[in-house]
């Protein structure tokens, strides 16, 4: 926790920092002091933003052919989201699945097929990306960034010419840039409790060092017990961010670091009952409340793949970080030139300790004897189980004859056999990151109107990982119990499960110890032409990468007794190892044509193609490499604003190709050595504004409409069901996974002067339409529509107080069913499992600026 320290004392030392430096003062006009209305970050958004993302060059949102939202620091305060993930709401065409906690997000691309992390979406601060590829499994982008005071503003991207910059993705990206001493002078001191059990401290100081030298510091510590009471804390630790510009004849250097250490619970799938698309609560779990999480299962004894022997795993620390950035940007502009620099090296610990869904929860006798006992009405055709996850026979095959002994783990207290019980698995993923990346990029005006650019972009990133998985029984219920299971044989105890309840640990990764290491090299070359109202861009991108993955192979061994049946087979690394090379050079494309009708109006057509190369995942677990996957965009956009409304409308046409698929009968029996790929296809609309009939008043909007399928699978996709039955799919047509046909947000505002100050409140309505959970489109994810909202108040000069809420409505708003099981997910009394947003929790903040 010495970290966690360092980050309180960096916060509160920031007056002793300002000691030593000239007061604010002389660097800080008066106006500074004065908090800007909510109603100026409503309607922030315009056509003379400046636009520095997937950019060689500065360029406004009315001369950017392509589809920005920029979001300032006091909108990103309003967004009131649970998670760095959450904040993509903003953006039109992207669904953010951030209903697991502040980590573990899954990020969608309206158009392109994926459904976990993020592998066509960066999350960047100052142009940077944080890690050499988009999304590892368990490591998705935007769980390595949090979001404080030292936040200026983010600029979420999609697609365009962010596939010739940069890491080159072609999906989307948000940059995040810090705020420093000499655009953000002043300071700011807040303190936050949330009904959930939340306490926060948030400092902010952006200060003048000398002429020249500006230098800013600021941060936060957190402690919340989540609005899904887990009996631990759900949240704690924070982060501190430091940063130093330096004014240069023609440009300048900004340095920056950032330290961040912080522990964050995540959450599973968990039952509810599906109401023919509606959902309702499972017996005793709240939906909104509820989480498997609890003492009884925070300290789990789980095989070290790597050793041969133990370790303990804490489910407090969640899926968490210890990661440790620093950056340097610099631009000049010498003469006809200019010259830019961005450079990142980061590192540390990405930890997942988590429990994931499996089985749907049945009676403790179902489990122990299947349909050789009696069984509540829907369990059994006869004597025939209707799903065969149970130990009896049809599942495990235990002989019933053995009496099964089922206790509550550590207490030696019987379990009632109708009392409902679940398997979990527990994943224990401890991951080492690291990465340095820079990007060199010169620019020369050619002729009037006439940039052009080229660029060297290269990145160097490793991870070094130990996986380990174990199922455990627990009963149906929030803050669950662990059972233990065993029986005699021949006056002997044979052991079912460990004392603990965890009843497998022989089903752990065969491939759990790695070591991968990447590079990234890229060479660009763009042109920008603006001749009178048309400005013509393009650009190509040559992108090679080498990637090494060397995996530990393994021997299954006894760790227990012969008698402990739950690791008499656990794969354990034997000291020989497997690697795995993936080399490729693959190019991208970009063009665009806007059109300037007046200065506040624009049209433009933008074509892009887009590589998504294997990471390190995709080369160590299948012995046939998975194809290069690659996207072709094609949109039309048209932008207004005058006094009254700001609108971003786009439409689009995507293709996406190469997802592996094994070739098989119409049955679903796989054809033997034949492999091909499959994709999708999408058109959509997206709409991004605001309108301001009157002063004091806006309604901003975003949404978007999409409708994608999969196509070119030409076999029946074998699975086996929550029952575990199986069976076969075809998928082509099917819908894209879990992505809303329809989803739209509307925030009205309205603020109002108050002998005090003024007075600003605003609500937000969510609404997103009907998904289907899996490539599948079996289960159907329902619609919903979700309130936010909050009052703002500035008192005199320098107070503000904030109350604001999430999910006021307490809907139950599903993002995700039972993504570890395929085909069909209803279970017997419809119960299913899925993950929603937790429900009702209201925040109050009262900040002091200076």
């Amino acid at each position: 926790m010495h970290r966690i320290a360092a980050v309180v004392a960096a916060i509160l030392g920031t007056t002793g920092i300002m000691a030593v430096v000239p007061a604010h003062a002389n660097t800080t006009p008066a106006s500074a002091n004065v908090q800007p209305k909510v109603a100026s970050a409503q309607t922030s958004q315009t056509l003379r933003e400046v636009v520095v993302t997937a950019t060689a060059l500065k360029t406004t949102q009315l001369n950017a052919s392509y589809n920005v939202v920029e979001a300032n620091y006091h909108l990103i305060q309003e967004s009131a989201n649970y998670s760095t993930a959450g904040l993509l709401k903003l953006a039109p065409g992207i669904w953010p699945e951030s209903s697991g906690g502040q980590t573990g997000a899954n990020v969608e691309i309206a158009g392109y097929p994926s459904s976990s992390d993020t592998p066509f979406f960066q999350t960047m601060i100052e142009g940077m990306p944080l890690f050499g590829t988009s999304s590892l499994g368990y490591e998705e982008s935007t769980s390595l960034f949090r979001i404080d005071d030292t936040i200026s503003n983010v600029q979420i991207v999609q697609g365009g010419p962010s596939v010739i910059y940069g890491d080159g993705v072609f999906g989307g990206a948000a940059n995040f840039m810090l705020k420093n001493g000499q655009s953000n002078p002043g300071g700011r001191m807040s303190v936050t409790y949330g009904t959930e059990g939340l306490w926060r401290l948030d400092g902010y100081d952006g200060f003048k060092i000398a002429d020249g030298w500006y230098g800013s510091v600021g941060g936060y510590y957190r402690v919340s017990h989540g609005v899904r009471m887990s009996q631990f804390p759900a949240i704690q630790g924070g982060q501190f961010t430091a940063t130093l510009k330096h004014d240069i004849h023609g440009g300048s250097i900004l340095a920056w670091a950032r330290v961040l250490d912080e522990s964050d619970e995540f959450i599973t799938d968990y039952p509810l009952i599906d109401n023919n698309g509606s959902f309702s609560a499972y017996p005793g779990f709240n939906p909104l409340t509820g989480t498997y999480n609890g003492y009884d299962n925070e300290n789990i004894t789980m095989p070290d793949q790597a050793t041969g022997g133990f370790q303990t795993a804490n489910l407090a620390n969640g899926r968490g970080d210890s990661l440790d950035y620093f950056g340097v940007r610099y631009h000049q502009h010498i003469g006809s030139w200019h010259l830019m620099d961005d450079f990142i090296i980061d590192g540390g610990d990405n930890n997942t300790n988590a429990w994931f869904s499996g089985p749907n929860p049945e009676p403790l006798s179902m489990f122990l004897y299947a349909c050789n006992v009696s069984e509540p009405a829907g369990w059994c055709n006869g004597t025939t189980p209707v799903e065969t996850n149970n130990l009896g026979p049809g599942g495990k095959g235990y002989p019933v004859s053995q009496n099964i002994e089922a206790q509550y783990a550590g207490t030696g207290t019987q379990v009632p056999l109708s009392r409902n019980v679940v398997e979990q698995s527990y994943h224990y993923i401890q991951m080492s990151l690291q990465n340095i990346t820079d990007e060199f990029q010169v620019s020369r005006r050619m002729f009037k109107g006439n940039i052009l650019t080229g660029g060297i972009y290269g990145s160097y990133y490793t991870e070094n990982s130990n996986w380990t998985a174990a199922q455990g029984l627990m009963t149906a219920t929030s803050n669950a119990q662990m059972i233990d299971l065993s029986y005699m044989q021949n006056g002997q105890t044979y052991y079912i499960s460990s004392p603990q309840g965890i009843l497998n640990e022989n089903n752990s990764y065969t491939n759990g110890v790695r070591h991968g290491d990447g590079r990234k090299i890229a060479l660009y070359l763009s042109d920008s032409w603006h001749y009178g109202p048309w400005l013509l861009s393009g650009g190509a991108r040559m992108e090679h990468i080498n990637e090494h993955e060397r995996t530990c192979n393994t021997t299954p061994e006894q760790l227990g007794s012969v008698y402990d049946l739950y690791d008499n087979a656990v794969p354990i690394c034997n000291g020989t190892y497997v690697d795995k090379q993936l080399q490729g050079t693959m190019p991208t494309y970009t063009f665009g044509v806007n059109y300037d009708f007046s200065h506040h109006m624009s049209a433009y057509f933008r074509w892009n193609n887009g590589v998504l190369f294997p990471n390190f995942d995709g080369i160590a677990d299948v012995t046939r490499f998975p194809p290069i996957e690659t996207a072709h965009n094609y949109e039309i956009g048209y932008k207004y604003e005058n006094r009254y409304i700001f609108a971003d409308i786009t439409a689009f046409h995507r293709t996406f190709g190469g997802l592996l698929y094994q070739e098989s009968t119409l049955t679903g029996l796989p054809i033997s050595g034949a492999y091909s790929t499959y994709g999708s296809v999408a058109n959509g609309i997206e709409l991004n504004g605001y309108f301001g009939p009157f002063d004091g008043f806006s309604l901003r909007y975003v949404g978007d409409y999409v409708h994608g399928y999969y196509r070119d699978d030409h076999s029946c996709l074998p699975y086996v069901d929550i029952n575990g039955a199986t069976g076969c799919a075809s998928i082509d047509g099917a819908p894209l996974a879990r992505q809303p046909e329809l989803q739209f947000n509307l925030t009205p505002t309205y603020t109002f002067l108050v002998p005090w100050g003024d007075v600003s409140a605003w609500v937000t309505i969510e609404h997103v339409g009907q998904r289907y959970d899996g490539e599948y489109g079996t289960q159907p994810l329902g619609v919903y529509n979700m309130l936010s909202g909050g009052i703002l108040t500035k008192v005199g000069r320098h107070w503000t107080v904030r109350v604001q809420g999430t999910n006021l409505t307490n809907t139950i708003a599903l993002t995700e069913g039972n993504a570890r099981e395929f085909g069909e997910a209803l279970g017997v009394g419809d119960v299913i499992l899925g993950r929603a947003y937790p429900g009702r929790e209201v925040r109050i903040t009262a900040a002091y600026r200076f």
